[in-house]
């Protein structure tokens, strides 16, 4: 079997790097439709969406939440989905506290960690997708890496990489 080429979204910031190894080719950069990493020739099979910290998770599931249904929405298709979290179940459950948010604007936060974990549940169960909670950003990596090199022996055989 030939080697894979993890494609990253030309959007994504502070992103991991997937260097050229025994399974994989390296990256390349596109503007993808959803999701923030995926497999050249695989798109419709893995998407992963990545999160770097549980503030990104609030916005995405307190304000952004109609912009964040519809990326799920246009997920919902891809047979394996994620979002793989940089950071743990209990930082879910604490935020905002040890976010990072000033002392004096926690008050001004509306979203808790019981809101999150329900959004994220009802995201779960309506879309399909499957959130990994991974503690750190190399864990989270390490998964990544996992999932992507699992679905490339089930799937490759489907795409030009050699």
């Amino acid at each position: 079997m030939g080697k894979y080429t993890v494609i990253f979204d030309s959007r994504e910031q502070h992103g991991w790097t997937f260097e050229p190894t025994e399974k994989c080719l390296g990256m390349e950069m596109a503007t993808l439709l959803t999701g923030d990493y995926t497999i050249k020739g695989l798109e419709d099979f893995i998407c992963i969406e990545r999160k770097g910290s549980v503030s990104e998770i609030a916005t995405n599931l307190g304000k952004e939440l109609d912009r964040f249904k519809r990326e799920m929405e246009r997920m919902e298709p891809v047979t394996h989905k994620y979002i793989i979290c940089e950071f743990s179940y209990s930082d879910i459950i604490k935020f905002p506290y040890g976010a990072g948010i000033p002392l004096a604007k926690l008050k001004l936060v509306k979203m808790t960690g019981k809101i999150i974990l329900k959004n994220l549940l009802e995201v779960q169960m309506q879309y399909g997708v499957n959130v990994l909670f991974c503690d750190n950003a190399v864990g989270a990596f390490n998964m990544a890496e996992g999932i992507m090199k699992r679905v490339y022996e089930k799937y490759g055989r489907f795409t030009n990489d050699k």
